[in-house]
């Protein structure tokens, strides 16, 4: 719980934005209802501003709360990757990639130097039975 508080606190500005992002997309969806049974009335749409607006920003919650928790649950299954053997012995150290990203998910890459080479391991494919792993410099 306390890591998820953690991705919370430090993502607040690009969850702020995907809030913001997700809000003034989903908004002009809720006058559909009224445009459909009203046609183009300016003060029935008025009318309907203050329920639109809540209705937007609960379902853009909705979405940015999703995000949170699809993003922890990935960290998490790579966390427990990395903390098998094979990657302990490597002495690598952990980073999560991605941080500030509305569009891209948070992963966690391991980085290390092997005498004189650099390295940045990066898992994919983890649903799949036969697993492959990536590394780039």
């Amino acid at each position: 719980m306390r890591d998820l508080l953690t991705i919370i606190i430090a993502e607040r500005k690009s969850l702020l934005k995907g809030l913001t992002i997700s809000f003034l997309l989903i908004l002009p969806f809720t006058f559909l209802p009224t445009l459909i049974r009203n046609g183009i009335s300016f003060s029935a749409i008025l009318g309907r501003l203050n329920d639109s607006i809540l209705y937007s920003l609960g379902f853009a919650l909705i979405v940015v709360i999703a995000a949170v928790i699809h993003n922890y649950n990935g960290l998490v299954d790579r966390k427990w990757y990395f903390d098998r053997p094979a990657f302990k012995e490597l002495d690598f150290y952990g980073r999560i990639d991605g941080i500030e990203s509305v569009v891209y998910d948070l992963e966690t890459v391991l980085l290390g130097k092997i005498e004189n080479y650099f390295f940045r391991l990066n898992l994919i494919d983890t649903d799949k039975k036969s697993q492959f792993w990536k590394s780039s410099l």
